[in-house]
């Protein structure tokens, strides 16, 4: 919790409350949201195509930069990619698929189980 204080997790503000953050425009594309319950705080925040920090993909706007920087230090304690590759180990075989705007996500779970 202490890296996450530290992150502005108990200060960041809404991007959809800031004229500037509200305003950076996206394509079709996929969307974070996370629920901050302490203490002080009960907020639901969401944030247009926002992914942890790799190389080159630094927020410059300072809320997404905030939320940026949480969701890099939740993905470093729960890893979004070991999460999504656990559940879809958990489903029958099978082909899946996934829709969000005009995008098509299709898995084939082709692994038996052990």
């Amino acid at each position: 919790m202490n890296q996450l204080e530290k992150d502005g997790i108990e200060t960041i503000k809404n991007c959809k409350d800031d004229v500037n953050c509200n305003n950076i425009g996206f394509l079709d594309g996929s969307s974070t949201s996370f629920k901050i319950k302490t203490k002080k705080n009960d907020r639901e925040y969401y944030f247009s195509e926002i992914y942890p920090i790799l190389k080159d993909n630094i927020e410059t706007n300072e809320i997404r930069k905030k939320a940026q920087n949480i969701i890099t230090t939740l993905d470093k304690f729960i890893s979004q990619k070991e999460s999504f590759s656990n559940a879809i180990k958990q489903l029958p075989r099978g082909k899946y698929y996934y829709f969000s705007g005009i995008s098509i996500c299709r898995i084939n779970n082709n692994k038996k189980r052990k």
